[in-house]
C-alpha cells in the first residue's frame, strides 16, 4: 500500500535523506510486486533521472540497492546502457564510481554463475 502512495515521488524521494531510507526499505521488504513497482517508477523517469540519480549522494545508493534487489534483467540492461552512455561523466564523480563499482561486481558474480552452469554436470548424469 506505502508503495502504491509513493508511485511517481520514487525518484525525488531517492534524492533526499529520510526518503532514501523509506525506498531502500520498501526494496528491502517489499514484495517483489512493491520491487517492481519501484524499478518501473524509477526506469520510467528517463535516462537522465537515472543519471542524475547515480551522480547523487543518495541516490547512487538507490540505484545499487535497486540492482541488488531486483537482479531482473531488464533493469540491468537499462542501468547498463546508461553507465555506457555516459561513462566519463560517471568516472568523475565520487557517487558515479559507487554506482559502476557495485554494477561490475554484480555483473563478473553474474557471469561466474553462467560459466558454473555451463561446467556443472547434469543430475542425472551417472559418468
Amino acid at each position: 500500500m506505502m508503495v502504491m502512495r509513493l508511485k511517481g515521488l520514487m525518484v525525488m524521494m531517492s534524492c533526499q535523506k529520510y526518503g532514501s531510507n523509506v525506498i531502500e526499505k520498501c526494496l528491502t521488504f517489499g514484495s517483489i510486486h512493491d520491487r517492481l513497482v519501484i524499478a518501473a517508477d524509477i526506469t520510467g523517469a528517463g535516462e537522465d533521472q537515472i543519471l542524475m540519480m547515480m551522480m547523487d549522494e543518495h541516490g547512487n545508493y538507490m540505484i545499487q540497492k535497486m540492482l541488488e534487489t531486483i537482479a531482473d534483467e531488464w533493469v540491468v540492461d537499462l542501468i547498463v546502457t546508461v553507465v555506457n552512455r555516459n561513462f566519463f561523466r560517471l568516472i568523475h564523480n565520487i557517487h558515479g564510481r559507487h554506482v559502476l563499482a557495485r554494477l561490475q561486481i554484480m555483473l563478473a558474480a553474474r557471469e561466474r554463475r553462467r560459466l558454473l552452469a555451463l561446467l556443472t554436470p547434469p543430475l542425472d548424469y551417472m559418468g
